[in-house]
């Protein structure tokens, strides 16, 4: 594994751990996190840390903060939890910084950061569902079902259901089920009735370099960093005095858009030609 004495100072190691290419993928508000990031990255390789290990902090460190939100509701408690939460999303960035500065990419390594978002982005949105009902709703569960709601829109589930099918019609042709000509003759009609915005969205999703307006808002908007984002603004919100019945509001209204986003993306797939396009 590589150190720091293998780099010609920080800024060499940057180029390699941040590239360019990495830059135009990175969600916006990442790029407030990166200056912290690559000079802990920086500090790190003296640790001889893998990636992998760093990952596992990182999700110790976001399940402590959302802990901490769950059950301290008060505004110290909120701030302490939203502090290490934030921590852990620099951590998020270092690990990724530290394999490509090193070599040490790894599938097992896509594998860990795509669990330890699957585990803190959920758990974000139940604390603080349950820390606003607490707090602001006097306890009313329906704002807890709700964050549960969006806690479970966060992982995707449509889009990723999605790839599953269409990784068992690549792979299990063999199976009747999932034998792609037995689907064709019921689904070539769809495609000439689709209206324009559909057939746009199915190209924009199946194919990100031909991405539209509304897709790389989304794409931007619905990220690990934004929620963060958001938490955060309740923070501010809650500290300034704002009246519960506005936190709540933008709570559910945050929430709300979540769900949605599931509900479109589900009516996207049963009622167009979305799951071919991906197979192509």
């Amino acid at each position: 594994m590589k150190t720091q004495s293998d780099f010609d100072g920080f800024e060499a190691f940057s180029k390699v751990a941040f590239p360019e290419h990495k830059l135009k993928v990175d969600p916006y508000l990442s790029r407030l996190y990166r200056p912290i990031s690559l000079r802990m990255s920086w500090l790190l390789l003296k640790s001889g840390l893998s990636p992998n290990s760093i990952t596992f902090i990182q999700i110790f460190v976001g399940l402590l903060g959302c802990f901490v939100i769950y059950t301290q509701h008060t505004t110290l408690g909120l701030l302490s939890g939203i502090l290490l939460l934030h921590f852990a999303y620099v951590l998020d960035c270092v690990d990724g910084e530290i394999a490509r500065a090193t070599n040490a990419e790894s599938l097992q390594g896509i594998f860990l950061d795509k669990f330890a978002h699957a585990i803190t982005m959920p758990a974000i949105f139940l604390s603080v569902g349950v820390y606003v009902s607490a707090v602001h709703a006097e306890g009313y569960q329906g704002v807890v079902i709700l964050a549960w709601l969006a806690s479970f829109a966060t992982f995707n589930p449509v889009s990723r259901l999605v790839l599953t099918v269409v990784d068992a019609l690549r792979n299990k042709g063999d199976i009747e089920q999932y034998n792609i000509e037995n689907y064709q003759n019921s689904t070539s009609s769809k495609e000439e009735s689709e209206p324009s915005f559909a057939r746009r969205a199915i190209a924009s999703i199946g194919h990100p370099d031909k991405s539209t307006g509304i897709f790389q808002i989304a794409l931007h908007l619905f990220r690990h960093v934004s929620y963060l984002a958001g938490i955060s603004v309740l923070l501010i919100l809650q500290a300034v005095g704002t009246p519960s019945a506005v936190i709540i509001l933008l709570w559910v209204l945050a929430c709300a858009a979540l769900v949605l986003k599931e509900i479109a993306m589900l009516l996207l797939v049963v009622r167009t030609h979305f799951i071919e396009a991906r197979l192509v």
